[in-house]
């Protein structure tokens, strides 16, 4: 079965009572990296480029709770082999459904 992953968020100056800003549905098999900054509270998703690009990737940042990563990247990891749905909400601002209690915003706008 394949897997998607979905974002959403909230762009400043926006509520909840709106539509969300940004979404996106990646496909869970274009994940190619997952890296935690040094001050351990952002961690970036790397996909394959959505545009074809060849050695370029599409990132989607998300907020974490400092020093949280490695939880947060089980967490996500876990759900792709071994979770039953199809989509997989990683981060929805809009309707505050995360994955791992440690994410806390989609970090960026969402551009693909």
């Amino acid at each position: 079965m394949k897997k998607f992953l979905y974002f959403a968020n909230i762009v400043d100056g926006e509520d909840s009572s709106d539509p969300p800003s940004d979404t996106a549905l990646l496909l869970a098999d274009s994940l190619v990296l997952m890296e935690i900054d040094v001050d351990g509270d952002s961690l970036e998703m790397h996909f394959k480029d959505v545009n074809g690009n060849l050695g370029d990737s599409t990132m989607i940042a998300l907020t974490i709770t400092q020093h949280s990563g490695p939880e947060v990247m089980s967490a996500i990891t876990e759900e792709i082999a071994f979770g039953s749905e199809p989509m997989i909400v990683i981060a929805d601002e809009v309707n505050s459904i995360f994955i791992n209690g440690d994410i806390t915003a989609v970090t960026n706008a969402i551009t693909v």
